[in-house]
């Protein structure tokens, strides 16, 4: 795109999920990746987990906290819902949707108070702004913090006394904790939290997010984002520019593109989007406020879609391209952890399915480029490894040995990383950012007076494309509401009735599960059935820093049909 379109309009899906991430642990690490190994479950004295249910959206990751929880491991669980780990949990912080961030300071608070911070070696060799912080922090007593939340003072005396006694602590986070209106600034309090305490740069610590897909990193790491090329190095630097530009032999672009939502916006307006390439992604299923987007798409001069499946955006666009999956390609993902791994044909591609990269290859040749002619994976990625300090190390002969390697592997003798930020942040010193806590854009009404959270189900997978058409939907065949006894009961509403959910955006039907894993107020469900619609419900809210849409906070209404 940038080099033979000429654009750097280029988004993905993983900016819907973890962007909030890359940018909250960017300003306090300088890096936006994970800072340890999931393995370190296996040693560390505690683990809190903020905003992800593993059982059901990593459920290998979950099965080892299990494990981990059964030798004794200390936990802490912070999440609106009542989980599966938040019930085996030491404590469990059932905050209220979309205050992370009063949390987190919340915890910062007690400790400092208590001088339960770490020395001042650490905080005078590693980090910088931490009176800023502690001010703002100062701001958060317990009481305020409980008023905010809905958390009992008790549990975050214990919580934070928990957590920073600790020897080694450990943190692992999901969507709950990045969908938000202040995604961004919630990481930031987490990963601060973390800075605190001393709890970065060794085995068993760290800030590990559980990311949504196999290579969210590694999409995000190729710089499939509008102001970044690999390895999140800027657009906007010269130097950058020059370099991808000498070795692709055209003029790249100079400044920062749009992310896909506001391209769509822009659909209709003279000189708006006017065509759409989406490779592997269904947002008109997967999107908030997808009336909105599916009007968008219905609206394009051009839309292309390249997919393994005929999903809900293929049904607007004017050429399909029929994609290999997985096991019809070669190539490398790189997971959460940073571990770069060697992906290999398993089978041949059926029909005329082609690998993804080998369809843009061909695309650019018949727009009258060679910059991809007659390339092989290997030659892609030692390419980009060559543009990449941090890959630099990691040519694709080694990554077909059987240990995959984790980066920053600067130079072809360096190990890899396991353990981030051991001797140095990347940005030098570490950041103590001390963002104001602020209200969740999407806040209850007495039009619409009850919070809906959405999330995942361990029998489906993300929009449910794939795990629909398989025995899978046996064990779950719907999206269904979640709602609190006390709410059910004041709305004459029984388990297995039907709902009419609402919002200013749409209404829509469900069947309502009633129980007590919510809060009263509080409402859950999943996104895997486009048939059933919720997205269509949500606002397109989003994070102001990383546009991450806040799926986590909708203002809804629920009433029986």
């Amino acid at each position: 795109m940038r080099a033979v379109i000429g654009t750097n309009n280029v988004d993905n899906c993983a900016r819907v999920c973890h962007s909030a991430t890359v940018k909250g642990m960017m300003t306090v690490f300088g890096a936006g990746a994970g800072t340890n190994s999931l393995g370190d479950i296996d040693v560390t004295d505690l683990l809190l987990v903020s905003g992800c249910n593993p059982i059901h959206g990593h459920p290998v990751t979950g099965s080892r906290i299990k494990r981990a929880r059964k030798r004794g491991m200390g936990m802490i669980v912070a999440d609106p819902k009542k989980t599966t780990l938040a019930k085996m949990a030491d404590v469990h912080l059932q905050l209220r949707p979309g205050t992370n961030v009063a949390l987190y300071q919340g915890l910062s608070h007690i400790i400092i108070r208590d001088g339960l911070e770490a020395n001042s070696e650490w905080m005078d060799s590693r980090t910088e702004n931490l009176e800023p912080y502690k001010k703002m922090c100062s701001v958060m007593t317990p009481e305020i913090c409980s008023s905010i939340t809905g958390v009992p003072i008790d549990d975050l005396e214990a919580a934070a006394k928990m957590y920073a006694t600790s020897s080694a602590a450990m943190s692992v986070h999901g969507l709950g904790m990045t969908e938000h209106s202040h995604g961004s600034e919630g990481v930031m309090a987490l990963s601060s939290l973390a800075l605190l305490t001393g709890n970065v740069g060794r085995p068993g610590t760290g800030i590990n997010p559980l990311r949504g897909q196999n290579n969210v990193q590694g999409s995000c790491d190729m710089g499939a984002l509008p102001n970044v090329y690999t390895n999140y190095q800027s657009v906007d630097d010269e130097a950058n520019r020059k370099s991808f530009s000498e070795i692709w032999g055209v003029e790249t672009p100079s400044n920062s593109g749009l992310t896909y939502p506001e391209m769509l916006q822009t659909v209709g307006n003279q000189n708006g989007l006017r065509s759409l390439y989406m490779i592997g992604s269904d947002i008109a299923h997967t999107d908030p406020d997808n009336l909105a987007v599916k009007k968008a798409l219905s609206n394009l001069d051009l839309l292309i879609v390249q997919d393994i499946f005929f999903c809900e955006s293929a049904k607007f666009a004017h050429l399909v391209l029929p994609a290999a999956s997985f096991l019809e390609s070669d190539g490398t993902y790189t997971n959460g952890e940073r571990r770069v791994q060697r992906i290999r044909k398993a089978i041949e591609s059926p029909g005329e399915a082609k690998e993804d990269w080998i369809i843009v290859a061909e695309l650019a040749q018949r727009l009258g480029h060679d910059i991809l002619a007659g390339p092989s994976p290997s030659e892609v990625w030692d390419e980009l490894a060559s543009l990449t300090p941090n890959f630099r190390g990691i040519n694709y002969s080694r990554l077909e040995s059987p240990e995959a390697v984790q980066w920053p592997a600067p130079n072809a003798g360096h190990p890899g990383t396991s353990v981030m930020h051991s001797e140095q942040f990347s940005r030098g010193l570490g950041h103590f950012a001390a963002p104001e806590y602020s209200e969740p854009n999407e806040r209850p009404s007495d039009e619409f007076p009850f919070i809906l959270v959405t999330g995942r189900n361990i029998y489906h997978y993300n929009s449910g494309t794939q795990t629909r058409r398989t025995e899978l939907a046996k064990f779950r065949d719907s999206d269904y509401l979640e709602m609190n006894y006390e709410d059910a009961n004041s709305l004459s509403i029984s388990n297995g009735d039907e709902v009419w959910i609402s919002s200013p955006r749409n209404r829509i039907k469900m069947i309502a599960q009633v129980g007590d894993s919510m809060r009263k107020g509080n409402l859950f469900t999943t996104f895997h059935f486009p048939d059933i619609g919720i997205n269509s419900v949500l606002s397109s809210s989003a994070d102001g820093y990383t546009f991450c849409p806040e799926y986590k906070v909708q203002a809804v209404s629920v009433e029986r049909v």
